[in-house]
């Protein structure tokens, strides 16, 4: 068994999100596409941020955000096969990562009540 690696902005590169409606599912992507097409026509300047995201990149957002809130233990969080990610604690220097990239952890200490 590999070695786990801290969690922190690290991660955020490893599973990257798609950027535009070609990631989309058929049916979707059209319908997407136009609405956008739309919303360009009225004047409105449109810009995709996200729009389809890997499994790892939701488990990893959707846990580092429990951590974050506090409603989930870190040492409680459930593996995921390919995500070998130590959760129960982080660098200093990288607090600030929540707010970009969804990746803020603090040691699991701090999450006790």
């Amino acid at each position: 068994m590999a070695a786990k690696e801290f969690s922190g902005v690290g991660w955020v590169a490893r599973f990257p999100d798609a950027k535009g409606p070609s990631a989309l599912v058929d049916g979707f992507r059209e319908g997407c596409k136009t609405f956008i097409a739309a919303m360009t026509a009225g004047g409105v300047h449109v810009t995709v941020n996200s729009t389809r995201r890997p499994k790892e990149r939701a488990y990893l957002m959707h846990y580092s955000w429990r951590i974050h809130k506090r409603t989930l233990n870190p040492q409680n969080v459930p593996a995921k096969t390919g995500v070998d990610i130590d959760w129960s604690t982080r660098l200093p220097a990288e607090r600030s990562t929540w707010p970009r990239r969804g990746a803020l952890l603090r040691p699991w200490w701090r999450h006790m009540a």
